[in-house]
């Protein structure tokens, strides 16, 4: 298992300067947060809304992801997490490409 505790790193970073300087790094944090904390309504709430924008972004996979924490209880969303950070990690390239142009 990961230590997520305090792993909000580049990859969320470059999603949050692409999408928007405050509320992605917020969002994911959140989800996050919810998942650790236990707090089901802050992580489906949040899971919600980074579905969406990663849907808007074209980040398929990770829209994927963010509804299957929507739905997810506690038993299921830890080790989701995991899959989160991957998908995180993946779009990092596109995103700093797409950054990087504008």
């Amino acid at each position: 298992d990961r230590d997520w505790s305090s792993d909000v790193c580049s990859s969320d970073l470059i999603f949050d300067s692409w999408y928007d300087a405050y509320r992605g790094v917020v969002i994911v944090v959140r989800v996050i947060d919810g998942v650790l904390s236990g707090d089901a309504a802050a992580q489906k709430l949040a899971a919600h809304s980074l579905k969406s924008s990663s849907a808007q972004l074209g980040a398929l996979r990770l829209s994927a992801v963010c509804q299957q924490l929507e739905h997810a209880d506690a038993a299921t969303a830890r080790p989701l997490l995991d899959v989160f950070r991957e998908e995180l990690d993946a779009i990092r390239p596109i995103l700093e490409r797409e950054r990087d142009q504008a």
